[in-house]
């Protein structure tokens, strides 16, 4: 653990743990906000399920708009945050400093290649070891998938392209320099990874071994992040490592 304080802004783990609060708290805003306004029938789902005792419940394109109402919240939470509280540690490279810069050599990227391969190949093995059962995945991301139209559109363009954008920038980037200002590498990279994984669960709760894939990824993404002191590998490695599973047999 750190003995001294770090130079510049205050921005350790208690700022840390108001970002993380403030993006659950603006993503789930944007989630009752699509879902108050499907509950006064303004007519965003023209296709409603329904629960087996009768009573209607959002469909996918309900939930398709509080996808992308609550991504849309939780990002412009994290850019506002950070440019108030951070902003001095945004192009920093170190482990404390956000790392919003490009990694002094060229085979980061190489390397992230490297890292999407490792994961892609170990979410595989785990699919082929243990399948899961496709009645059990009813999360919001198994939901839009096999929803047909706009829904699975837009949550392919938000897994492939934003979420290796927003998760990056939050979870190896704002969230780990809090925490490395403080503490150590190892324990920051540990803390963040769990955060990451937890933040998965709604998909990964009807398959267990889903939380171990996104562990193994989480880890990678440190070890990117710390090893070329820049959150762009990271960002490809996740860009690919998503891709795989949308354009991939």
């Amino acid at each position: 653990m750190s003995t001294t304080a770090e130079a510049g802004p205050k921005f350790g783990p208690l700022q840390g743990l108001w970002l993380m609060l403030g993006y659950l708290t603006a993503q789930i805003a944007g989630n009752l906000l699509a879902y108050i306004v499907w509950g006064v029938g303004l007519g965003l789902d023209s296709v409603l399920h329904h629960h087996p005792l009768g009573k209607p419940v959002p469909g996918a394109a309900v939930l398709a708009w509080a996808t992308l109402l609550g991504f849309a919240a939780s990002a412009a939470w994290l850019y506002l945050y950070i440019r108030h509280s951070a902003r001095p540690l945004l192009r920093q490279g170190g482990a404390t400093g956000i790392g919003w810069c490009p990694p002094r050599v060229p085979q980061a990227y190489v390397a992230a290649i490297a890292v999407a391969l490792v994961a892609t190949v170990f979410a595989g093995l785990m699919v082929l070891a243990l399948p899961p059962d496709p009645d059990k995945l009813d999360g919001p991301l198994s939901r839009l998938l096999s929803a047909p139209g706009w829904p699975r559109l837009m949550v392919t363009l938000l897994a492939v392209c934003g979420a290796p954008l927003a998760e990056e920038f939050m979870f190896r980037g704002a969230l780990f320099a809090a925490l490395a200002r403080r503490w150590s590498v190892p324990v920051s990279g540990t803390v963040t990874t769990l955060v990451f994984v937890a933040l998965h669960a709604p998909d990964k709760l009807g398959w267990w071994p889903g939380f171990l894939v996104v562990g193994v990824l989480g880890a990678l993404l440190v070890l990117l992040r710390v090893r070329y002191r820049s959150l762009w590998p990271g960002m490809l490695a996740h860009f690919l490592y998503n891709s795989s599973f949308f354009f991939l047999p």
